[in-house]
């Protein structure tokens, strides 16, 4: 094999060196040492320590040191052929075997035209016996494709990484003096598809979104969220599924307070004292348990109920603790109140009226009333009629009550009508009916004393004026007798057309008074 060392090729550099073929035979010129590259024949080799391409064109932005590749078999470049190779290869033993352990290719994209040149260059690795691959490709658009694991740095020593976007100051920024990874502006960091709504961005500085297109699945042990102010959640919001919950707990800024969803107890709980509020934190409309078993709801003005039945159940007591309760309806005949006791026994149900006053008692003191109120005439509503239980007398060990049953009298005035009050002994209780001289007393029964012969009617004091009554009947047998001769009698004095006649019910006989005529 012919060597050419140190000589002069050509005077002019356009054309330094020219090989005509590639298979090392038939060559123009041949290598300067062996062909030998690795098993695959070589028109030219230049074994040297460096070697070097000189333009002495005086420096331009289109000068410079040139080493062209092409591929010319008069024929047009098709997609995928190679338009040039640069291998680097190296002796894998003694023997001088060579090895390709790196190559730099240019691949037409596309069949070449007048009009289509685009071409990738595609950078190969060896790993392992002779296998190369592809691990990074700089396409026709201007793209990198990466086919291996891209690393910026080395450890502890990191590296700044800049991607930029299409609009300015968008991008990705690595950061590697502050350790942090940064989607500048409102760059959007993309789930499934780029354009889709599954994005972490930042909408505004201090202001990041987490958005998805249907839902956003968070997954852990524990999830934990740290609000200075405020976590706001727009839509609904559900924690497990359907026969699968979970608790959920919300804390308060005082110890052992918080709200509860226990989900193994079906419950929601208000821990401690803490309040279930209406309208607006800290009103006055709020459902408290203020202490253990003492449940209470408030209102700041009305506590309105609405229900075809409200079912109230207390084992001992209803305490309603106000000045006023009001039992309203605008159906005909209602509302109608029914206190009503169940228990199989002789005792039926009570209406007290209690009256406390944190002092002794005293004679006079009203313990409780009940009053009907009505329209009248004029659609004003007048007080008809009333019941009132006082205190008669208060000392203790001799109390007495009073109970007065009154009514409007022809003026709207209110007045008694009838007193049942405290007597003056034990076991004593008077009666006073009707009110005012003109008052009439109609009695549609019989009128009789509690016992035979025992009571009086009128006394030395208080004598009737006048008796309307029809036959007259007088009995002292079951008493004691006359006080002329000490005997007993019954006798019934009856009305005639002329007379006045006299029986005796004892004897039978009979008898007529001697009247007189006078006027």
């Amino acid at each position: 094999m012919a060597k050419l060392t140190g000589q002069t090729i050509a005077s002019s550099y356009d054309q330094l060196l020219i090989v005509n073929h590639a298979d090392g035979i038939s060559s123009s010129l041949q290598a300067v040492e062996s062909g030998d590259t690795g098993g695959s024949a070589a028109a030219l080799q230049i074994s040297t320590v460096a070697a070097a391409i000189d333009n002495p064109t005086a420096s331009s932005a289109t000068q410079g040191g040139k080493l062209t590749l092409f591929c010319d078999d008069g024929d047009v470049m098709a997609s995928g052929h190679r338009l040039g190779v640069i291998e680097f290869g190296g002796a894998e033993d003694d023997g001088n075997t060579i090895t390709t352990g790196a190559r730099i290719e240019a691949l037409a994209d596309a069949t070449w035209s007048g009009t289509e040149n685009g071409a990738d260059m595609v950078f190969y690795t060896t790993d392992g016996d002779a296998s190369q691959s592809e691990v990074m490709r700089l396409t026709a658009d201007a793209g990198t494709l990466f086919s291996k694991t891209v690393t910026a740095g080395v450890d502890d020593t990191g590296v700044d990484v800049r991607v930029y976007s299409a609009t300015a100051s968008e991008g990705l920024f690595y950061d590697a003096s502050e350790d942090e990874f940064g989607l500048l502006l409102t760059t959007k960091l993309k789930f499934h598809d780029i354009g889709g709504g599954e994005e972490i961005y930042a909408s505004s500085n201090g202001h990041l979104e987490v958005n998805a297109g249907t839902t956003l699945d968070i997954t852990a042990p524990t999830v934990d969220i740290n609000a200075a102010t405020l976590v706001q959640v727009d839509g609904a919001i559900g924690v497990g599924t359907n026969g699968t919950g979970h608790d959920v707990q919300f804390f308060g800024a005082t110890s052992g307070q918080h709200m509860l969803w226990d989900q193994s107890a079906d419950e929601l709980v208000l821990a401690g004292d803490s309040k279930l509020s209406f309208h607006d934190a800290a009103g006055g409309e709020n459902i408290i348990a203020s202490a253990n078993g003492h449940l209470e709801v408030n209102s700041g003005t009305t506590l309105d109920m609405t229900a075809p039945t409200v079912d109230i159940n207390a084992s001992t007591a209803v305490t309603i603790d106000g000045p006023a309760t009001t039992f309203a309806s605008s159906t005909s005949a209602k509302p109608l109140v029914i206190i009503k006791n169940t228990t199989n026994d002789t005792t039926g149900s009570t209406l007290r009226f209690v009256m406390d006053k944190g002092a002794a008692g005293a004679a006079g003191d009203d313990i409780g009333t009940i009053e009907w109120y009505g329209d009248d005439a004029a659609q004003t509503q007048n007080l008809f009629a009333k019941i009132i239980g006082e205190v008669a007398v208060a000392t203790d060990g001799q109390e007495g009550g009073k109970l007065t049953l009154g009514v409007a009298s022809h003026d709207g005035e209110m007045n008694d009508g009838l007193v049942l009050a405290d007597g003056s002994a034990e076991d004593e209780i008077d009666v006073t009916i009707c009110n005012g001289t003109a008052s009439v007393l109609t009695v549609a029964g019989h009128v009789l004393p509690a016992t035979d012969d025992g009571q009086d009617l009128g006394s030395a004091s208080y004598q009737w004026r006048n008796i309307y009554t029809g036959d007259l009947n007088l009995n002292n047998t079951r008493g004691d007798g006359n006080e002329v001769d000490g005997t007993t009698g019954s006798w019934t004095i009856q009305e005639g057309d002329d007379n006045l006649f006299l029986l005796n019910r004892k004897t039978g006989k009979q008898y007529k008074f001697n009247l007189e005529e006078i006027g």
